[in-house]
């Protein structure tokens, strides 16, 4: 089942919002509002999606089963047995809406996060710490309430004393129509922390130069996040999962350089 399908049975069954966060360490996060009539309103949105669902097919009843006992054992035991995500910064305190803090999960849920990375016993005590599962994500709540994903927190350049996030970046240079695919890393400055070198293929059939895009990036982009160095490649080394392999990128390629684009 994918996770759009989940959350659309879910909001039906509860009939409010839903959000999850997936994690490949953490089966998943269900995250909804409580209120005090919480348990009267879920019982009562129970009940009628049970009679609506009753004549849509043999695979609804399986579905309201798998529901039922989702909701039963992980979100009616109380708050005790919930799952919570915080943001949190570099001393473990919680971020204020609007700056970003590392993901964190908490549950009391058996099995629903991880015991540890095989063999790896620093993975395992960097990411499971005060009874959490730290992520290594960067994200942030808005005032209302909702979060939004940065990154990786490893995934960052620093430059001129800002962090910047290479999704951030990669997102705004995907929106190119010539570009095809995208990485951005941090090469070592002249003087200073990093520069920004990004590493771009072109979508064939298309004419693009470094140039042209800097200039396009400068317009949607603040100074620092606009890459130094810029080098076109054929293609991406990439995972069994179609990641591009950032640490196999030839950053000693020549690369045409903004401030010095002669």
């Amino acid at each position: 089942m994918t996770p759009r399908r989940l959350v659309w049975i879910l909001v039906a069954v509860l009939g409010t919002p839903v959000a999850l966060y997936g994690l490949a360490s953490a089966y998943f996060v269900v995250v909804v509002p409580s209120s005090d009539d919480y348990r009267h309103r879920l019982s009562f949105e129970k009940r009628v999606w049970r009679d609506k669902s009753a004549d849509a097919g043999d695979d609804w009843p399986t579905r309201l089963r798998m529901v039922d006992s989702l909701i039963d054992r992980r979100l009616l035991d109380g708050r005790t047995r919930s799952q919570v995500v915080e943001l949190l910064g570099p001393a473990g305190e919680p971020v204020p809406a609007g700056e970003r803090g590392e993901i964190v999960v908490r549950t009391s849920l058996p099995g629903a996060i991880t015991r540890g990375y095989l063999s790896n016993p620093e993975a395992t005590a960097r990411a499971l710490r005060g009874e959490a599962f730290h992520t290594g994500d960067l994200g942030s709540f808005d005032p209302d309430g909702n979060m939004y994903f940065h990154g990786r927190m490893t995934d960052t350049v620093r430059v001129r004393g800002e962090n910047v996030s290479a999704l951030e970046v990669e997102q705004v240079v995907a929106k190119h129509p010539a570009v095809e695919d995208c990485a951005m890393v941090g090469v070592k400055a002249e003087i200073g922390e990093q520069e920004i070198k990004l590493f771009v293929k072109r979508r064939a059939g298309t004419v693009l130069d470094a140039a042209a895009l800097s200039g396009w990036l400068a317009e949607r982009l603040a100074p620092y996040q606009n890459p130094r160095y810029i080098v076109m490649v054929d293609e991406f080394e990439r995972t069994a999962s179609q990641r591009i392999m950032k640490h196999r990128l030839p950053l000693a390629a020549a690369a045409w350089d903004r401030i010095r684009p002669s």
